[in-house]
């Protein structure tokens, strides 16, 4: 916004400003040639009908190829980075695919119509904290969510695979194989990358994989739910995993078998006994399934990959908010808030206790302390966590953990839930340490396996879900990728 004003200071405002014009604009836009098409090109897509779909995308190549050539800042970065990190055909750069469900307008409505699916890609290359800028990815395709699932066959897989293949199709320029050659002002470089890392949430990890979570806590590992009867049929499952030396881990070559197993088995028995199949084989049948599709079996590597979103697992209907629910009812049935000053509950207690705190102007906190409103304590209790959003999440586990430590600890009431809680804001500091660079895996696994522990003793192993599971793995893949987004 600062940079347009300055642009009328100096220029005056543009004579042709009108949304016609501009709708114009941006068609011409997307008509602009570059040496792999028009920045906007049509995938076509077989419906469920039997049909085709026409999906429009802002294919990568194109976009890459006219950002270089066009936009000084972005080209003298990739060749910045690309000097202090040579790409070659034996030591690619890092293709980052991020998958997420977005819902313009309201979050809240009841029933929400215009979510959409949306894909994003970027290069790890260059550096954690020019990833967490927005301005560092391009979004690759925007598609209706009920379009995706109710008209195109396979859904979000077929749509991936087919935005997969024009990074690396069978023919002409491919990342992986002959990298694309790019020359500006005298710097050239033939830039390699392969897909390395694909972060998603619940949601997007179950549409784009078929993991059944409902079975299988994660894709990566044989661990089940601590309710589920399938620990008694195969017993190299396992329940209740706290520790990561524990896991029984699945490879890439397993995934991909097991979904080829499945879809053989496809039409070959009653629905009955192939939905059995699917329970037990912790993956459902998909159409256009990635792990199927052979042409990308050199490209796809779906455990070493997939990196869990980890601000969806702790702050997004997660961790944190599992956590403090116990903690509220735990403290509420002890009876707390009258020894901490008599209010007339937990919540009033902490709606007055937050409202003075002051939160840099950044962060964007000032109404914080709405969200222990008395009126959405029973809304919390129906839905078993605590209703906020993921920066509201992040930015209460400092304030709260400092509560617990400061002045309910010294009480000597729910003892273990808040050490459980405390336990949790050390996980919190240690993932958003991450981009600095200075946490190491072991640190982070020992804070994780600390919490889970202690969540266990205060809460009870029942209320484990797959996001409190996910923790487990968040060390590999910090391990593996150096850092995690």
């Amino acid at each position: 916004m600062a940079a347009v004003y300055k642009d009328v200071l100096e220029h005056g405002v543009p004579d042709i400003r009108s949304r016609r014009f501009m709708i114009e604009a941006k068609k011409l836009l997307k008509e602009t040639q570059t040496p792999f098409g028009k920045l906007q090109q049509q995938l076509l897509l077989p419906k469920q009908n039997g049909q085709i779909y026409q999906l429009n995308v802002i294919h990568p190549l194109a976009m890459l190829w006219h950002c270089w050539g066009t936009c000084d800042g972005w080209s003298d970065l990739l060749a910045e980075k690309h000097m202090q990190n040579p790409s070659s055909f034996d030591r690619p750069w890092s293709l980052i695919l991020y998958t997420d469900e977005v819902t313009p307008g309201d979050v809240n409505a009841t029933a929400p119509t215009r979510k959409v699916q949306t894909i994003y890609w970027s290069f790890k290359e260059l550096g954690h904290a020019i990833l967490c800028k927005e301005d560092a990815w391009f979004c690759a395709l925007v598609l209706r969510s009920s379009t995706c699932r109710s008209f195109v066959a396979g859904g979000l897989a077929q749509t991936m695979g087919a935005l997969l293949k024009t990074f690396f199709p069978a023919v002409g320029t491919n990342l992986q194989h002959t990298g694309m050659f790019l020359s500006k002002n005298g710097t050239e470089f033939r830039l390699f990358a392969k897909l390395a890392i694909v972060v998603q949430d619940g949601a997007a990890h179950k549409e784009l994989w078929g993991c059944r979570d409902g079975t299988r806590l994660c894709m990566k590992c044989l661990t089940v739910e601590a309710s589920s009867e399938l620990s008694d049929i195969d017993p190299s499952l396992k329940t209740n995993v706290l520790k990561v030396d524990e896991l029984e881990a699945t490879t890439d070559a397993s995934c991909k078998d097991t979904a080829r197993r499945l879809s053989w088995w496809a039409g070959r028995e009653n629905n009955a006994a192939f939905s059995r199949r699917q329970q037990l084989m912790g993956f459902t049948h998909m159409q256009y399934s990635l792990l199927t599709d052979m042409t990308l079996d050199g490209i796809i590597q779906p455990c070493s990959q997939f990196m869990h979103d980890w601000m969806h697992g702790l702050f997004s209907k997660g961790v944190f908010n599992i956590c403090l629910q116990q903690l509220l009812t735990s403290m509420e049935e002890a009876g707390l808030h009258t020894l901490l000053g008599g209010a007339t509950g937990i919540y009033q207690y902490l709606y007055e206790y937050t409202k003075p705190w002051e939160f840099p102007a950044k962060r964007k906190c000032t109404d914080l302390y709405k969200v222990f409103d008395p009126k959405r304590r029973q809304g919390n209790r129906d839905a078993k966590v605590f209703r906020c959003g993921a920066s509201e999440g992040l930015a209460l586990v400092s304030v709260l953990s400092f509560w617990v430590s400061a002045l309910v600890l010294p009480l000597g009431h729910c003892t273990q839930a808040c050490q459980a809680f405390i336990a949790l804001a050390d996980v919190a500091e240690c993932m958003v340490t991450v981009a600095t660079g200075t946490i190491p895996p072991d640190t982070l696994k020992t804070a994780i396996e600390t919490f889970l522990e202690l969540f266990v003793q205060a809460f009870g192993a029942e209320k484990l879900t797959p996001k409190l599971h996910w923790q487990l793995r968040y060390d590999e893949e910090l391990d593996l990728h150096g850092t995690l987004f």
